[in-house]
Parts: C-alpha cells; structure tokens; sequence
C-alpha cells in the first residue's frame, strides 16, 4: 500500500514540476524534482528534468551533475545524458570537453545526426574546418532535411574562399527554408567575389525581401551598386543602410 501511495506521489509531483517549468518556473520545479528523488533517489525522469531544468536557467555545472548522476543509475541513458553534457559543456565554453561527450553519445548511437553537428560547431570553435565540414556531412547523411549542417558548413566554405561549393550549400539551406534571409546574402556574397555582381544583387534584393530591417544587406548591395555604376541607386541602398543603424 506505501509503495501504491509512493507512486501517486511522485506521479503528482512530476507533473506539478513539468507544469512549473513549462511556465518558465525552473527553481520551483527543481524544488519538486528533489521531493521525488527523496521518495525515490535513483529516478532518471527527476535528474533528466532537473538537468534540462538548469541548463535552461543557464546553471551548466549543476546540469551536468545531473547527467552524471543519470549515468551512475542507468547506462540505457547513457546517449541521450552524454549528449546533454555536451551541450552544457559547450554552453560553459569548454569546447575538448563538449567533444568528449558528443564522441561518446555517437559511439552508443550513432544515428544522432544533431551529436554530428554540435561537434561540428565545436570542432569550428577550435579552427579545425576540415573536421568540422565531415561532421556536418555525416549529421546531413543521417538527417538531409535539416538546413542548419548545409548552412554551417556552406559558411566554413566561403571563409575557405571555396564559393562555387559554398553556394552549393547555401542551395540547399534555400531549398529547405526558403524564408533564410542569410542563406540569400551568403550566396550574393560569394557571387560577388567570383565576380556575378548582377547575380549577387539579386540576391541580396531576395535577402532583403525576406528581412528588410537587417542594414548589412543594403550595405552589400549598396557596394554591388557602385561597381556596377548604378551610382544613384547605390546612395539609397546606403541611406537605408545608414537609417537603420
């Protein structure tokens, strides 16, 4: 009967926690987290949601004891608390860390196309491009409807000064989310230092349409106007610039 009445508590106090941190109320639910790990102190549900509970509060260190502490309980967790540890790591800026933990997220499973694309962004962090670009190609072979691989890596590319490849990717990110402003300016971008400079401008007009208060965009396309001597055109690119700095 105390273990039926056990039950219904730690049910009750599970779904208040969720309710408060749904609500943004994370050291409430905490709080009520901890009631249950008193009544059961080996609950993977209390110290995952209390992990994620910290890292949204941005308190990293004690989110990763909880991920910790998930592994000591039960190894079939192992995957989803190493990947967590990961991005609290790379949240407290510990890029060799982060790594560690995405490596041994992959290794128990390696179909976790998002462990592929944080250790690419780490992997970034740490200047190591080349690494970087294969990450992302395996978390695009897993899962090739995600823009964010395509778009990472298309802008490693064009810091490499590889346009053609990079607008490839830039492609791709307009394909799958045709409202990313960025992917358009990225690609004027590297259309503008292979020299298409009408293309380029079309494609920072495509940028603007899709978010006309960033001012970079008009600054760009202000240049592209000037070298193509559209001389009067380019001043209104730049004012707008101007105006929404």
């Amino acid at each position: 009967m105390k273990q039926s009445n056990n039950y219904k508590i730690i049910q009750d106090l599970s779904k208040e926690a969720e309710r408060l941190c749904e609500e943004s109320k994370y050291s409430e639910g905490i709080s009520l987290y901890m009631e249950m790990l008193k009544i059961n102190p080996k609950s993977i549900e209390a110290y995952l949601s209390m992990g994620n509970a910290y890292q949204e509060m941005e308190i990293y260190k004690e989110a990763i004891k909880c991920f910790q502490k998930v592994l000591e309980i039960d190894m079939n967790y192992s995957s989803y608390a190493y990947y967590n540890m990961g991005n609290s790591y790379s949240l407290l800026g510990e890029s060799q860390e982060a790594i560690k933990c995405y490596d041994k997220c992959i290794q128990l499973n390696p179909l976790v196309a998002s462990a592929y694309f944080n250790k690419g962004n780490e992997l970034c962090v740490l200047n190591m491009q080349e690494a970087a670009i294969e990450m992302y190609d395996k978390s695009i072979q897993i899962n090739p409807n995600q823009d964010k691989p395509y778009f990472k890596k298309g802008f490693i590319l064009m810091e490499l000064k590889r346009y053609e490849d990079s607008n490839k990717c830039f492609d791709m990110v307009i394909k799958l989310k045709p409202e990313c402003a960025e992917a358009y300016y990225n690609k004027g971008n590297n259309l503008y230092y292979l020299g298409r400079r009408v293309e380029a401008l079309e494609y920072f007009d495509k940028a603007i349409q899709c978010n006309p208060q960033d001012p970079d965009f008009f600054y760009n396309k202000g240049l592209v106007l000037t070298k193509l001597g559209r001389i009067n055109e380019a001043h209104k690119s730049f004012e707008k610039y101007r105006s929404l700095l």
